[in-house]
C-alpha cells in the first residue's frame, strides 16, 4: 500500500526526497520482519498475554500509518512518511490527530508536500537540538468549511529560542500565500506551534454537506 501511494507521488514528476522515500520503504520492511520475529518468539515461549499486548501495540502503529497512506495528496503522504522516519531516528514520538485526507485542497500537490516537509523539518530539528525533556510532537490535521489546518505542537524548554524556525517558515508562507494559504509559527511560554492553512474547494463542501 505504501509503495502504491508513492508511485503516484513519483508519477507527478516530484523526485525530491527519493533517497529518503527509499529509506522509508526499507525501514518498513525491516520493522515488519522484526514484528514477525518478536511475535514468533513470544509464541514459542508460550506467553500469550505478551503476544496480545505486542499485537495491540503494532496495531496502533499500523492504524496511524494507515491514516497517512489514505491522504489523497501523494506528496503529502511522502512528506508524512519521511517525517515519521526522521522523528524515529531522533527518538521523537509523533502523536497523530488526523481527521481528514486533503481530498479537496486547492493548492498543487508539490507545494503541499514542500510546505509539510519544511514544517516537519523545523519542528523535528528544533526538538532534536533544544534539549527538551519531552520529545513529543503532536500532529494535527483538521478541516473546516473553507480550509484545512495542519498544526505541529511541541513543548518549549525555558530559554530555548526558535527564531531560526520562524525565519524558515516565512519562505513557506510566501509560497502558500500565492494560493490563498498561510504558514507561521506561534510561541507561548511553554508551548510552540507551527501551522499551515490550506484552502479547500467550496463546491465540494456543498456536495459533502460539511
Amino acid at each position: 500500500m505504501i509503495i502504491m501511494n508513492l508511485q503516484g507521488f513519483l508519477r507527478g514528476g516530484k523526485l525530491m526526497e527519493l533517497k529518503a522515500l527509499l529509506e522509508v520503504i526499507q525501514v518498513q520492511r525491516h520493522d515488519f520482519m522484526n514484528h514477525l520475529q518478536v511475535i514468533s518468539g513470544l509464541v514459542q515461549m508460550n506467553k500469550p498475554d505478551r503476544v496480545r499486548d505486542y499485537i495491540r501495540e503494532v496495531s496502533r502503529e499500523i492504524e496511524c500509518l494507515g491514516k497517512i497512506i489514505h491522504l489523497k495528496v501523494p506528496e503529502a503522504t511522502a512528506a508524512f512518511l519521511v517525517a515519521h522516519n526522521e522523528a524515529a531516528k531522533e527518538q521523537i514520538e509523533l502523536a497523530y490527530r488526523l481527521q481528514c485526507n486533503l481530498a479537496h485542497c486547492t493548492i498543487p500537490g508539490p507545494e503541499i508536500g514542500y510546505a509539510l516537509e519544511e514544517a516537519f523539518s523545523r519542528a523535528i530539528g528544533y526538538l532534536a537540538s533544544c534539549g527538551s525533556p519531552e520529545r513529543r510532537l503532536e500532529v494535527h490535521l483538521q478541516e473546516s468549511q473553507q480550509r484545512y489546518t495542519f498544526r505541529l505542537v511541541f513543548s518549549v524548554p525555558a530559554g530555548c529560542a526558535v527564531v531560526a524556525a520562524g525565519d524558515k517558515m516565512t519562505g513557506v508562507h510566501e509560497k502558500l500565500a500565492a494560493y490563498g494559504g498561510k504558514a507561521g509559527l506561534v510561541m507561548g511560554q511553554s508551548e510552540g506551534e507551527i501551522f499551515l492553512v490550506l484552502p479547500r474547494r467550496a463546491s465540494e463542501l456543498v456536495q459533502s454537506g460539511t
